[in-house]
């Protein structure tokens, strides 16, 4: 019998989505963009005058380079994802620390 945690499990890894399902999301934004720009298109011919004619128009002619742009964006970011930022905590008006001068051994190569 399965129990179930009452805790999320945590993100331990910084792997991406596979790239089937990335291209897959990709093409999903892209039809939907698509069906847009066809949405606005009809009515601008059909149902609208004026104003919102034109700005039809307009929507469906710059939709289809957004659509691209969009899709060819790579995978969106994931809230998922850990933070890779570590805080050091210094200030800038700190000066660093000092290297502190140390011995350091010499291995001469012709004893061989």
């Amino acid at each position: 019998m399965r129990t179930r945690r009452k805790n999320p499990t945590t993100l331990i890894t910084r792997a991406a989505v596979s790239r089937p399902e990335e291209i897959h999301r990709r093409q999903q934004r892209y039809v939907i963009s698509m069906l847009f720009r066809t949405l606005c298109l009809v009515l601008a011919v059909v149902a609208l005058n004026g104003w919102p004619r034109f700005i039809a128009i307009v929507i469906a002619i710059v939709t289809p380079w957004l659509a691209v742009v969009f899709a060819n964006g790579g995978p969106p970011i994931s809230h998922d994802t850990p933070s890779l930022y570590v805080p050091t905590g210094s200030c800038a008006d700190e000066q660093p620390p000092a290297i502190s001068p140390a011995r350091h051994e010499v291995v001469d190569g012709e004893g061989w």
